[in-house]
């Protein structure tokens, strides 16, 4: 029994003593749009005894954001270039910055500390850069009002331009056709503008690529920065083109409706009453020449 608790003496001594205190959720987007409205989070827990002492976030090394768990007043803002905390949306665990600006990008910091006798601390961060899209993208080029069948579709996108460049792991432009993916050559093109993309798309176009009731063809090119679990910017642009000779794409066979079974049905009614009256007519004037020949012959 001694040799145990020595044990587990030494296993304190060299694996220090286990913390009570930890972040259990840390949220810093890493893209924001200029004028935009930012939500700061960082959740933590701690040990049912334990006592708070304070949350304070930083702005690279300077501190904007105070939450002080014993104050009467607990929160405190401090001016910084490019922070503007909305206190109306913030507390313990979430910080709300409005209308960000170029000089709010930046690493920040979430800084959680126990109180007395421990004083315990621990932190997240994360780095947000804020970018200004251009009005002008995406935009189709090469798209022709009108194709023959079997002729190559050849047309590029064009991505709005970003300020400041974050390269383009962040940022991706894809093609649809009739809101399907685009099962075509797709080929990434080199750009004169380093924070634009440019992708190109070559395909022959076939009977199933027009629509069969319009003969239109609708191309779609989206444009959206940051990754599949967190969007940060969309915008999409729909252009279409017709086929030359629409009718090429319809349904050759007539088309069956149910009211021509009806009509067929009501002839085949009249015709049979039309035989019924000749029939009718012809014994009608077989009996007249007898009925004469009676009445001028009597017995």
């Amino acid at each position: 029994m001694t040799s145990c608790w020595l044990l587990a003496a030494a296993l304190g001594v060299v694996m220090g003593p286990v913390s009570s205190l930890r972040v259990t959720g840390f949220k810093v987007p890493s893209i924001a749009l200029i004028g935009s409205d930012v939500e700061l989070d960082c959740s933590f827990s701690a040990a049912r005894n334990a006592k708070l002492y304070s949350v304070k976030w930083y702005q690279n090394h300077e501190e904007f954001y105070r939450y002080m768990f014993s104050e009467r007043t607990p929160v405190t803002a401090f001016t910084r270039p490019g922070i503007n905390v909305d206190l109306a949306r913030s507390n313990n665990s979430r910080v709300t910055l409005k209308s960000v600006n170029f000089n709010t990008s930046a690493t920040f910091r979430c800084e959680v500390s126990a109180d007395e006798p421990d004083f315990e601390t621990v932190y997240r961060r994360a780095n947000m850069t804020v970018i200004q899209v251009s009005e002008d993208g995406p935009l189709i080029n090469g798209l022709r009002d009108q194709y023959e069948l079997n002729e190559q579709l050849n047309v590029n996108c064009t991505s709005p331009s970003i300020t400041p460049n974050i390269g383009t792991h962040q940022t991706k432009l894809s093609w649809q056709l009739n809101r399907q993916t685009v099962d075509g050559q797709t080929i990434q093109m080199q750009s004169a503008d380093p924070s634009q993309s440019v992708i190109n798309l070559r395909l022959i176009l076939t009977e199933r690529h027009f629509d069969p009731k319009t003969g239109l063809l609708r191309l779609n090119c989206s444009f959206t920065v940051g990754r599949p679990t967190a969007i940060y910017f969309n915008r999409s642009l729909e252009l279409s083109a017709a086929l030359m000779h629409p009718t090429t794409v319809l349904d050759p066979r007539p088309t069956q409706r149910s009211y021509k079974s009806k009509d067929s049905r009501s002839a085949s009614y009249s015709s049979g009453g039309r035989r019924q009256f000749r029939l009718s007519l012809v014994t009608f004037l077989a009996v007249i020449p007898y009925t004469l020949w009676t009445c001028c012959n009597p017995c």
